[in-house]
């Protein structure tokens, strides 16, 4: 049996070995990712996420369009209802029933105005996620609903007689009032949600990454 000829120190002439030896492949030496111990991820990249890992994937819009979307038609029909009753001043909010617009009646329609104009500026920070658009979302819907049963105290009518006009009367004003009601309830329930309430705090990720520091 015959073995190749040998060169200096054991290697095959000229230093490199011979055709029909299998490459040994000798793994080597990994480096540790990401940041030295004692150092966080660098800024702009978010607190939370390991070095080098994945993203956090970003909440859920779904819940911020539909409280948003619900919160533009209550500022819309409290727009119509407070619109109407004013076009016919000096007419009952309740079709026929006598009741004239006095000083309760005007407090009716800036209370309802005026939260016409929250909950629409509250769709419009959720949008654009601004923490306190939820905020006002929730709390210009729930006092649009709540106020309700109120409302006949103010104008001095009785429970039963200004209920049954609101709902039989089938005008534009007691129409609108409705439809907000139920919208503004459900803008409520969409607007306080975990994931309506994340969406507002978290900021989009820039596309080319932070800026540079000189």
């Amino acid at each position: 049996m015959s073995y190749p000829p040998q060169g200096p120190g054991g290697y095959p002439p000229g230093g490199y070995p011979q055709q029909g030896y299998p490459q040994q492949n000798v793994p080597q030496q990994g480096y540790p990712q990401g940041p030295p111990p004692g150092y966080g991820p660098p800024p702009g990249y978010g607190g939370g996420v390991p070095f080098g890992g994945p993203p956090a994937p970003a909440p859920s819009r779904t819940s911020t369009v539909v409280a948003a979307s619900c919160a533009g038609l209550v500022a819309l029909l409290l727009w119509i209802y407070v619109g109407d009753v004013i076009a016919t001043f000096g007419v009952s909010l309740v079709k026929d029933r006598g009741l004239g617009l006095g000083a309760g009646g005007w407090v009716v329609l800036v209370v309802r105005g005026l939260c016409s104009m929250a909950v629409m500026a509250g769709a419009i920070l959720a949008l654009t996620r601004k923490p306190l658009g939820p905020w006002l979302i929730f709390g210009a819907g729930a006092l649009v609903v709540l106020f309700l049963p109120l409302e006949p105290l103010l104008v001095g009518a009785d429970f039963g007689v200004y209920f049954d006009g609101l709902f039989s009367a089938g005008t534009t004003a007691a129409l609108c009032l409705i439809g907000a009601t139920v919208f503004a309830l459900f803008a409520a329930i969409f607007a306080i949600l975990p994931s309506t309430m994340a969406y507002a705090r978290t900021r989009p990720v820039p596309v080319h990454g932070p800026p540079r520091q000189w």
